[in-house]
């Protein structure tokens, strides 16, 4: 091993898991930890996009009506959002993914997404308000402590 000087580029790679495919479910299902370690890396993933599988995309009051109390989760990409204060989303959300809307009044963004203190992954890229504050991670991780993700 040698020194790493500071801010070089330094990667990280987490071999999850090896096995021989032959033996993969019987040792995922000998090892109930492997599997909560792997879902738990995988938690924050979106939809695998498989060839010749096409998911059917809900309509936005579709995709809201599948929004219940507790979620944790909420998926709203892509449906021409402006103001996300009248969404319902749970208090208790974790995941909220927002990509590819037109959110553009930054305030009343980050007012609202402040309310939701167990946030840990958020998807705003693709939003007006990427480009009106270019450090919104920033501003975000200061107001919500367990946030992780912001992209």
């Amino acid at each position: 091993t040698k020194p790493v000087k500071k801010h070089s580029d330094v990667f990280l790679i987490d071999h999850a898991m090896t096995f021989n495919y032959t033996n993969i479910f019987p040792t995922l299902e000998g090892n109930p930890q492997l599997v909560e370690r792997l879902e738990s890396m995988l938690k924050y993933s979106k939809l695998l996009d498989i060839p010749g599988i096409e998911q059917p995309r809900p309509s936005f009051k579709e995709a809201l009506e599948k929004i219940k109390p507790g979620d944790t989760v909420v998926e709203l990409d892509e449906y021409d959002i402006e103001d996300i204060t009248t969404l319902p989303i749970p208090k208790e959300v974790e995941e909220i993914s927002l990509w590819g809307n037109k959110i553009s009044d930054l305030e009343a963004f980050v007012k609202h997404i402040e309310t939701f203190q167990n946030l840990r992954a958020i998807w705003v890229n693709d939003n007006p308000i990427e480009v009106q504050c270019i450090n919104i991670d920033e501003v975000l991780q200061k107001m919500i402590p367990k946030l992780e993700i912001v992209n």
